[in-house]
């Protein structure tokens, strides 16, 4: 088993200047992610991006990321944008990758690592005509760790900057995201028939999907959800657009030993 802590390690041990920044593989807190050297894209304009991934706020998300970034503000995914679709961005162009790893420590055992899972960020295609995204547990709030808001991966990226520029944001990746919301049930978050957590989408008044940019960093692991039909499923789903169409989902505990015990405090 491909062990992402220790090739974090031997990268930040690395002279400065000797391995491009930002590494491939890096560590937050008990999490690894591993990005493969080479983008599936390597240059591309920013609004062709939101039209390629069907993500027409990208430019206002990315904007809205320079101003926390800026102000030093936490990166979370709520409310409305305070940047325009046309405001001026430091850079013109985006590195994106199709898929990463994420591995982590095992929940009773640091010693111990699980197996690394693959995120898919996908575009739209033939095989998938709504994109292929996994969802995942994101740390909103530096005070606690995960398991804290439950998202989904649309977007993996890297600004290409102006050749001589600095920015204190510039060696990192990031990920566009947008936002499940937990149902509580009967004075719980819990359904008290399956204990599990009901998930709906959250939308913006307008209603649209609540998405924004944070750094990769703070995703901490993926989950598993399971579409929630209701009554009637609707025959026409199929496996390639259930998770696009639908909006309220089972998070699925189950799925996982540590993901288990971790949602089950």
């Amino acid at each position: 088993m491909t062990n992402y802590f220790i090739k974090a390690r031997e990268l930040l041990a690395c002279e400065p200047g000797l391995v491009p920044r930002p590494f491939q593989s890096f560590t937050a807190k008990s999490t690894t992610f591993n990005i493969a050297q080479d983008p599936s894209y390597t240059h591309m304009l920013v609004h062709d991006v939101a039209a390629k991934y069907l993500l027409p706020d990208l430019p206002a998300a990315l904007g809205d990321y320079l101003i926390r970034e800026e102000t030093r503000t936490a990166h979370t995914v709520a409310g409305q944008h305070h940047s325009p679709n046309t405001c001026v961005l430091p850079f013109t162009h985006l590195q994106l990758w199709t898929n990463m790893h994420l591995q982590q420590m095992s929940f009773h055992d640091p010693d111990s690592i699980t197996r690394a899972q693959n995120i898919n960020a996908l575009p739209p295609s033939s095989t998938w005509p709504y994109g292929r995204f996994d969802p995942v547990v994101v740390n909103v709030d530096r005070n606690h760790q995960w398991p804290k808001s439950g998202m989904e991966v649309r977007l993996i990226m890297c600004p290409i900057l102006v050749w001589g520029q600095r920015r204190r944001w510039m060696d990192r990746f990031l990920v566009y995201v947008q936002r499940f919301n937990i149902i509580p049930q009967s004075g719980s978050t819990r359904d008290p028939v399956t204990g599990l957590h009901i998930l709906r989408r959250a939308q913006r008044s307008n209603g649209t999907p609540m998405g924004d940019i944070i750094p990769l960093s703070q995703l901490r692991a993926a989950v598993n959800v399971i579409p929630r039909f209701g009554k009637t499923a609707n025959k026409r789903l199929t496996h390639s657009d259930s998770q696009a169409l639908l909006k309220e989902f089972w998070l699925n505990k189950y799925w996982e030993k540590d993901l288990y015990h971790a949602l089950s405090l």
